[in-house]
């Protein structure tokens, strides 16, 4: 008799990623999709149905972030292998979600094997993936003692050149949540003014994008 296949529950906001992930997880004689859904909420209310041994998480999602459902996942399910597949490449993410309790961290940016990789190790709880880190460790460790991981995506946003009615509706808050996250991430950073937060986020977006 052939072992059951290891089910796999993927979080991720985007409609074609999480197609794209089924296909691929599908498409493995050891893996099998048994959900996919696009907030925290959905995760949080859909895994105790069903029964996943591992789940994929993205960093960006609507209402609650990806580190918030790590953490989540972690108080409800401590058992439960959890593997980030994100976008953000940089060690300050990396970093939190290691602390958090991330078993793998892998950008899609990377090949689908490392994904699946990935994914085994963290079914049968052997060596997590490091990720590629493209920000230097002295900014990762700055912004990871000082900003929570809200404030962390807020001022991410605010480096693209997001306004705050764009950042509110991006992250499903209300302008006035956003202006308060504003407000202590400038207080924070020691930073003066609205301005000055605005040049600090897009200084490191910059940096991020030349490494």
């Amino acid at each position: 008799m052939k072992p059951a296949k290891k089910r796999v529950f993927v979080v991720d906001d985007h409609p074609m990623i999480r197609e794209g992930t089924a296909k691929v997880i599908n498409q493995e004689p050891d893996l099998t999709l048994c959900g996919a859904v696009a907030t925290a909420a959905e995760a949080l209310g859909g895994i105790p149905r069903a029964k996943p041994d591992v789940v994929v998480v993205d960093l960006s999602l609507g209402g609650r972030s990806g580190l918030e459902l790590l953490k989540s996942l972690r108080a409800n399910f401590p058992k439960l292998p959890v593997v980030i597949y994100t976008m953000h490449e940089e060690a300050l993410y990396a970093e939190r979600a290691r602390a958090d309790g991330a078993n793998a961290y892998v950008t899609k940016q990377q090949p689908t094997m490392v994904l699946l990789k990935a994914l085994r190790q963290a079914v049968h709880g052997t060596a997590a993936t490091r990720p590629r880190t493209k920000v230097s460790e002295a900014v990762a460790s700055l912004l990871l003692g000082k900003l929570t991981d809200r404030e962390l995506e807020v001022f991410e946003l605010r480096g693209q050149g997001l306004t705050g009615d764009h950042i509110a509706a991006r992250l499903y808050l209300s302008r006035k949540t956003v202006d308060t996250h504003l407000e202590h991430i400038k207080h924070k950073l020691g930073l003066a003014n609205s301005a000055a937060v605005l040049q600090r986020a897009v200084e490191w977006m910059q940096n991020r994008n030349s490494l």
